[in-house]
């Protein structure tokens, strides 16, 4: 288990131990409730809140690339919808890794080049 997985799991541990204190405070029976299942999504989200934050850092592809590699499909599927990436139900693995490279820093390196073309010079081969 790589670090990154310990640490979830940590997340994962914490968030159900404060359910269950919150069922046994209520006194509700152990079956899941709304709010248990709407805390999982939380734990989804603060999950990916560090991948996020490191490709925000990233200019590379191959660093973004580095920063996902050997993430779960659920993962990759959060990290494409935070950055509003379409993505299917059916795309593998290796195809979402693709598709947030390309939406996240190849927007990126897109962006910089327009910003730093000058529109008003006229090419040197015309």
């Amino acid at each position: 288990m790589t670090k990154r997985e310990m640490e979830s799991r940590i997340i994962e541990l914490e968030a159900e131990i404060a359910s269950l204190k919150e069922r046994i405070a209520k006194k509700e029976s152990p079956k899941q409730t709304k709010a248990t299942k709407s805390s999982n999504k939380v734990i989804a989200f603060t999950d990916v809140s560090e991948y996020i934050s490191q490709l925000n850092t990233v200019t590379a592809r191959e660093e973004a690339h580095n920063i996902i590699n050997g993430l779960k499909k659920s993962t990759l599927q959060a990290i494409a919808k935070h950055y509003s990436i379409p993505v299917g139900a059916s795309y593998t693995v290796t195809q979402l890794k693709t598709v947030i490279v390309e939406g996240v820093i190849g927007a990126k390196l897109h962006h910089d080049v327009l910003l730093n073309t000058n529109l008003n010079s006229r090419p040197s081969f015309v």
